[in-house]
């Protein structure tokens, strides 16, 4: 699941991705507008609640991801606003950063 938070004075939306994964050691988000850079998530509450990683990324546009689970499995967000192919045989995750967009 990822949230979004948009801003009056910026032009960016903060994302937060919630990944619900109790069997995971580990997680990150890998996103196209970073370079597909796998940025590590953290549990919140403290080692007992879900996955999450705070980005803030251009608005106005569509966004690619998927999240990388104990450093081998990739898997997309149900809850995200659509999918693409990938050119790799698989499909990302898509949102939409269009303000008021998904």
């Amino acid at each position: 699941m990822v949230h979004k938070r948009y801003f009056n004075s910026i032009d960016a939306v903060e994302l937060t991705f919630e990944l619900d994964r109790p069997d995971a050691a580990e997680a990150a988000v890998a996103v196209d507008a970073l370079g597909w850079v796998a940025v590590p998530m953290r549990r919140y509450p403290r080692g007992s609640g879900p996955l999450k990683a705070k980005l803030r990324l251009p608005r106005d546009g569509d966004i690619e991801f998927r999240y990388l689970v104990d450093g081998s499995e990739w898997c997309n967000d149900p809850h995200a606003d659509g999918t693409r192919a990938n050119g790799l045989g698989g499909e990302n995750s898509v949102l939409v950063t269009a303000t008021g967009g998904g």
